[in-house]
């Protein structure tokens, strides 16, 4: 099947390069086995530096396959990153697919059946062919 843009990566979680900090740069390369990677997003990343998790989005970003830090990591700070692949997208359920057991308790509103549909609502249950 052909996609238009990266090909979805589901499932696979892969170990980032080590990357070696001078005090002074923000911007490094993503590289997984010496070979250039771009994450989906920054949230599909896990990025620890020294022993502590950092925030996507706020204490470092993504651009293609490149990773850019707020502030630059200090010389020799351990580094560590986890790269997930992408979530997989359900999408719509086909009709008549759904089961009772999929449904989540409470979740259906007496007021999103037909009005063609023989039901009453008494005491917070939904009686039909009334």
């Amino acid at each position: 099947m052909a996609y238009v843009g990266y090909t979805p990566q589901i499932g696979q979680y892969r170990k980032m390069d080590n990357l070696s900090f001078d005090g002074s740069t923000t911007i490094f390369p993503i590289t997984v086995g010496g070979v250039s990677f771009t994450p989906a997003t920054a949230f599909a990343m896990l990025v620890v530096l020294n022993g502590e998790p950092l925030n996507p989005g706020v204490d470092f970003s993504i651009s293609a396959a490149t990773i850019s830090f707020a502030t630059p990591p200090a010389a020799l700070t351990p580094f560590f990153s986890l790269l997930f692949g992408d979530p997989l997208y359900t999408g719509t359920p086909g009709d008549a697919t759904v089961i009772d057991s999929k449904i989540a308790t409470g979740t259906i509103s007496y007021d999103k059946f037909s009005t063609n549909t023989q039901a009453t609502l008494t005491a917070n249950q939904i009686i039909f062919g009334v």
